[in-house]
């Protein structure tokens, strides 16, 4: 493969806004892909992994029109880590496979992979740089409860179900902190992809970018109008 775009990993724990910093990147001029969609896609009938995930979990998983359910297939699968495992290794490597297509296919100068999973995965192993998106345990509470209508307890058992922030950390080349405004994310991302876009070999493994601490210079291109709304569309996923 040749002249193939370069690759921006993009991850983050629940609530610190790896969405929103995807699609952000996205809107300065590159192709994003979300994991989670794809593998959700992979569920439709017809789809590579329909028919193998029937026959693990059975007719059980499906609804009057035969599609799966993903309620009941998540009731299966999210108490118990071993059905978890099967899921995974049934969805996975086809969600790997689409992706590296559309790569392959894409026509921007670079691509986002967004996927929460991203360093437990083997598409980890073809982005060029990886990107986190950081914010405190208070402002992912605070997002949990306002976006998803969580109880504190279970904004908190969320949280605390996923690996530490740090182990996301320790191995970013850039790190975007979200906590700030609409317009000091937007100009830490513009920042931190000149960075990742003109050194991207020196910018690799090294010590990470974070861009929080940079000085911004004059963003009146962004579209303050929209800001807002852009940011709460977001928040759901983020």
């Amino acid at each position: 493969m040749t002249n193939l775009p370069k690759i921006i990993g993009m991850t983050g724990n629940i609530a610190t806004g790896k969405s929103v910093v995807a699609q952000m990147l996205a809107n300065s001029g590159g192709l994003e892909i979300d994991a989670d969609v794809v593998a959700n896609r992979m569920l439709y009938p017809g789809a590579p992994a329909y028919q193998p995930v029937i026959e693990a979990f059975g007719d059980s998983i499906l609804t009057k029109n035969g599609k799966i359910s993903r309620k009941k297939l998540g009731k299966v699968v999210f108490l118990d880590p071993k059905q978890l495992e099967k899921l995974e290794k049934i969805v996975h490597p086809e969600v790997s496979k689409s992706i590296k297509t559309r790569i392959e296919e894409a026509s921007r100068s670079f691509v986002v992979i967004e996927a929460i999973k991203l360093l437990e995965s083997d598409l980890i192993e073809i982005c060029d740089v990886l990107w986190v998106s950081h914010a405190s345990v208070t402002h992912q509470m605070d997002r949990l409860l306002r976006t998803r209508n969580l109880s504190e307890n279970d904004a908190k058992d969320r949280i605390q179900a996923q690996p530490p922030q740090s182990e996301k950390l320790n191995r970013a080349d850039v790190v975007i902190n979200t906590e700030g405004s609409f317009k000091q994310t937007w100009q830490q991302i513009q920042d931190g992809l000149a960075n990742t876009m003109i050194g991207i070999e020196s910018l690799k493994r090294s010590t990470p970018v974070r861009s929080g601490d940079w000085y911004f210079p004059d963003v009146s291109a962004i579209p303050q109008d929209d800001a807002e709304i852009f940011w709460q569309s977001h928040a759901e996923k983020a």
